[in-house]
């Protein structure tokens, strides 16, 4: 970004002025690092790849060759390669062995602006002289006349970090496997999301997959309209509600094609934030810093997240029923269209307490209908039988929760009847679960 101290004061022009070069030269320069300070303050990402060819033949046998590139270097410098140009090629060769052990950056780089040196000759300089095309007179359209132009000297650096005597933007990520080199997935940065880019479809398949997911559950709360069920229709419109909040605004900066991708972010940043109310913990994970030098690493961490949300706050093939706790007893309502599926509940323990100590007053605990409670008891067995799982289909024991299946054909499991979890150890539950979910399989297997 550039400094304030970095941007020459204003000529004072007057009367009788003995003009030289350095007078227009300063300038212009003025003006130039005006608008880049201006310009950072209010975009500092405002830079990055609008154009990239590279040429993927050569690439393999080790040979980085840009045959077009168009973009704009961290000092908004603007960069136009083409065909006509000096070829603009790396050997990657010397850089084998560092290659074969890891990704390698390739930056576009041009060297920077050092004044009181002369902007052509040399090995730093930061432009080429070049003969212009001949410009008629605006007023006449006679009189052509040939101006000399300064074009940037840009090359190719394959190296760890950007070297400091040069502006750099990273345009590539590239290893070596085997004998041949190839490109990484890395996405260089960008001031623009086109549809057909790979970020483009990335975040195209989010919103895909969440607009999809709201309409089968749509479906699902059509028919339950015409049901009786109003705490399912509830938590199903709560469901939708998380889903497709942020899903418009989204869809609409991603739908023009031209959006910058930090509003891009922005926009799927907010996403997450709805979407987190549907996972057990509804506090928003902390999402990292966008990077504009690394867009896939940034976007993809967040594309994790709201795939996980989904994937944990909305089973559709299990249906969720958290249990009520009253003196020292877990409750919920085991409906008869309950029975012949496959059950499990889900215990998360409270703060602080060790994991093993929840397994244990689960295995020790009796669970059966309320009417075969004092039967349990007085019987000393522990009712349904539980087998601890990791997971069941798309049911998956989230962070900090312990999954258990029941026993099916249990006659301990009365279809009707409130189902009970107590632990005659604890009759308080003082060292109880913080909560109980019974999740059942679903009738509908859409998802």
């Amino acid at each position: 970004m550039r400094r304030a101290a970095e941007v020459p004061a204003a000529v004072q022009w007057h009367d009788g002025m003995l003009l030289s070069p350095q007078h227009f030269q300063e300038s212009a320069r003025r003006s130039e690092r005006l608008l880049d300070y201006h310009l950072g303050q209010l975009h500092p990402f405002h830079y990055g790849v609008h154009h990239l060819e590279i040429d993927a033949g050569l690439l393999a046998s080790g040979t980085l060759r840009v045959l077009e590139v168009e973009a704009v270097l961290p000092d908004h410098l603007v960069v136009h390669h083409t065909a006509r140009d000096p070829e603009l090629r790396v050997d990657l060769k010397p850089h084998a062995a560092e290659l074969a052990a890891g990704p390698v950056t390739a930056y576009l780089a041009v060297p920077k602006e050092h004044l009181g040196s002369a902007a052509t000759g040399g090995d730093l300089a930061r432009y080429r002289s070049v003969e212009g095309a001949p410009v008629p007179d605006d007023n006449t359209g006679e009189e052509p006349l040939a101006i000399p132009r300064l074009v940037p000297v840009a090359r190719l650096l394959v190296a760890s970090a950007p070297p400091a005597r040069f502006v750099c933007l990273p345009i590539a990520e590239l290893r070596r496997e085997g004998e041949a080199f190839v490109r990484t997935e890395y996405l260089p940065p960008c001031m623009a999301v086109p549809l057909t880019s790979p970020l483009g479809a990335m975040c195209g398949e989010i919103a895909a997959r969440l607009r999809e997911k709201a309409l089968r559950l749509a479906d699902r709360l059509s028919a339950h309209s015409r049901s009786k069920e109003r705490d399912e229709i509830a938590e199903l419109r709560r469901q939708i509600h998380a889903l497709v909040t942020a899903l418009p605004p989204f869809e609409v900066v991603l739908g023009t094609g031209s959006s910058h991708p930090y509003a891009l972010y922005l926009a799927l940043s907010a996403l997450v934030g709805h979407l987190s109310s549907l996972a057990r913990m509804p506090v928003p994970p902390v999402l990292p810093a966008y990077q504009h030098d690394d867009l896939r690493s940034t976007f993809s961490a967040a594309r994790d997240h709201v795939f996980r949300l989904v994937d944990e706050g909305i089973l559709e093939s299990f249906t969720a029923h958290p249990f009520d706790l009253g003196e020292g007893r877990y409750l919920v309502e085991f409906q008869r269209r309950f029975a012949g599926r496959p059950v499990l509940v889900a215990v998360r323990g409270r703060r602080g307490t060790p994991e093993k100590d929840i397994v244990s007053w689960i295995e020790s605990a009796l669970i059966g209908s309320a009417r075969r409670a004092r039967e349990m008891q007085q019987s000393r067995v522990l009712g349904a039988g539980r087998r601890r799982v990791e997971r069941h289909g798309d049911l998956i024991a989230p962070a900090g929760t312990v999954l258990f299946e029941l026993e099916e054909a249990s006659p301990y499991l009365d279809p009707g009847e409130p189902l009970l979890i107590f632990n005659t150890g604890d009759p308080s539950a003082a060292a109880g679960p913080a909560e109980l979910v019974l999740y059942v399989k679903a009738t509908d297997e859409r998802a």
